[in-house]
């Protein structure tokens, strides 16, 4: 896990901050079939559990931390992620959302040099 103050540092010359809030995408990320087992909870109808990671489960903060730095880790300069949040900064005059949308079509890669 990053530590805050870290990444406040980076922040801290940034004139453009946009950030993202990714809370609902652990139900992106699926468990395999040994750790689904893990996640059984009974109702009045039956046994049932998880495909996809909940929100609360042991060790999914750390999972989606890691998944966000390895996306994230060739846009370093510009982006980072702390927890389900993710930061787009720039230190430069260009607005991250204006001149450059985050558009897939685009392609982030692009639209990264235009910084």
């Amino acid at each position: 896990m990053p530590r805050i103050n870290e990444l406040l540092d980076c922040l801290g010359t940034a004139r453009y901050i946009t950030t993202l809030d990714l809370m609902k995408e652990y139900w992106e990320i699926p468990l395999d079939l040994s750790s689904r087992e893990k996640t059984v909870f009974a109702t009045l109808s039956g046994l049932y559990h998880f495909t996809q990671m909940p929100f609360g489960l042991h060790g999914a903060p750390a999972t989606f931390q890691h998944l966000m730095d390895h996306l994230l880790n060739p846009h370093m300069e510009h982006a980072m992620a702390y927890l389900d949040k993710v930061v787009i900064y720039s230190h430069q005059g260009n607005k991250p959302g204006g001149c450059c949308p985050l558009d897939p079509a685009r392609g982030w890669t692009r639209c990264q040099k235009k910084f």
